[in-house]
Formats: structure tokens, C-alpha cells, sequence
């Protein structure tokens, strides 16, 4: 069985890199880390394009509001060039790089069954799929971990509750993680998850007209995309 591994190299970048040239060197040893620890055949690098918009800045003024007048980090922008100079990597436009990489993880998963994927990352929306998981959070940093098919449906509908800090994105006012978790906490099935997601936006909208454009447009938001053009060229692993 083949494994392809499949690296988010976008969630590296926020971090001050005062030295460029230790930080490349950093880069390049954190990317043989994870080739050696997933023990792959091939490999893709997944980034951004440094003047990338996507479709969510488009459909909502509030996406990343919250990141607005902050300046990046030191040399991010030059790292980002150096990594695209470097690893020809595939390149995010329109979307982010975790629309693209979870849209080749799906094109992998349906055309070749039986090869094994793992997904490397420090973003939590990967975990609303059923992937095995590397962890780049320096607090877990190259752990592994599978995420089930239930386990992901949980995560999704529990952001579509509660929203999502990072992003901005704000759902339902007063919906943490505790209330959020206990709200879904007995749902098995799409439509039991549904029925508790009706309720809650229902109890919050005048009409139920705003009820459904409010769910719509989360999901819309929340929800990675799995029909993007995939990544079908993948870099091949050198043994030395």
C-alpha cells in the first residue's frame, strides 16, 4: 500500500521568523520531519498565493475581521516565496490551501481506496473529516491521530453551533464549546444533528426564512471544500 502525505505548509507561517535564513533551515527540517515520521512515498505541499482572496472574504465582510490591523509576522511573506520557490508546492487561489488539500484528499480517497493519506497540519477544520491526522501545534507537534467518521460529524456540527474564534466566525451568541457539546451530545445521524441546528438558529431568528439563510451561510462558511481542482502530481520521496 502506498501513503501520501499531504502538508497545510499556510498554518507554519504565523510566528515572528526575525532570522530568514535560520527559519528556512527550520522549514525545510520541519518538512523532512514529517516526511521521515510518516514514512511516506510521495508528498505535496499545499500554500497559499501571497495575494490570494478567497471566496469567503467574498461572501462575508466578517471572515478574519477579527485579524484586521494586525500586522504579520517578520518575513512572513518572504518565507511564503521561499517555499514556493523552494518545493513546488501546489498553490491556493480563490480558496485557502486546507479547501484545496482536503479536496485532493478526497479525489485520492475516492480514485485510490487503497492508498493511505495523512493529512499535516496545525487547523482544526481538518478534523470535521474522517483523516489520520498529523499535528504540526507545537504542543502536539507530529502527533498522530485518526479521526472517525462519527468524531468528524461531531466537530462539524459543534462549529456550525458555536462558530469559529479564529476566523471570526460567530454563529449562535452565548453557544460555547460546553453548551455546544451538550446540545449534540445524543445525536447519531445527519438528521438528528439537523433537527438540534433548526432549533437553536430557529430560537435566534424573527422568521424562519432568516433561520434557514443563516444556516446556509455558516455551512457555507464552516464547511471545507471537497470539489476543488485536486492535486494530482505528487512529489516523490528520495531514499537516500
Amino acid at each position: 500500500m502506498e501513503r501520501l502525505t499531504l502538508i497545510d505548509a499556510d498554518s507554519l507561517l504565523y510566528k515572528n521568523i526575525e532570522d530568514l535564513n535560520v527559519y528556512q533551515d527550520r522549514i525545510h527540517e520541519i518538512f523532512e520531519e514529517i516526511i521521515n515520521k510518516s514514512d511516506c512515498d510521495f508528498y505535496k505541499i499545499f500554500i497559499e498565493h501571497p495575494k490570494n482572496t478567497t471566496f469567503r472574504k467574498i461572501l462575508s465582510k466578517s471572515y478574519k475581521s477579527n485579524r484586521k490591523g494586525k500586522p504579520l509576522p517578520f518575513n512572513y511573506v518572504e518565507i511564503k516565496k521561499h517555499i514556493i520557490e523552494t518545493y513546488n508546492p501546489y498553490i491556493a487561489v480563490g480558496a485557502e490551501s486546507d479547501d484545496y488539500l482536503i479536496s485532493t484528499w478526497f479525489h485520492v480517497k475516492k480514485e485510490y481506496p487503497l492508498t493511505e493519506v495523512i493529512v499535516c497540519a496545525n487547523d482544526k477544520d481538518y478534523l470535521t473529516f474522517p483523516v489520520t491526522y498529523m499535528d504540526l501545534y507545537y504542543g502536539r507537534y507530529l502527533e498522530v491521530k485518526n479521526i472517525s467518521e462519527k468524531k468528524a460529524k461531531f466537530n462539524f456540527y459543534l462549529q456550525l453551533l458555536m462558530g469559529d474564534n479564529a476566523d471570526g466566525m460567530k454563529c449562535l451568541k452565548g453557544v460555547g464549546l460546553k453548551t455546544a457539546s451538550k446540545m449534540i451530545s445524543n445525536c447519531k445521524t445527519d438528521l438528528d444533528y439537523m433537527k438540534v441546528i433548526w432549533h437553536e438558529y430557529r430560537k435566534r431568528n424573527k422568521s424562519a426564512y432568516l433561520a434557514k439563510k443563516a444556516i446556509r451561510d455558516n455551512y457555507l462558511m464552516l464547511k471545507l471544500r471537497t470539489d476543488l481542482r485536486p492535486c494530482k502530481v505528487f512529489d516523490e520521496v528520495e531514499i537516500e
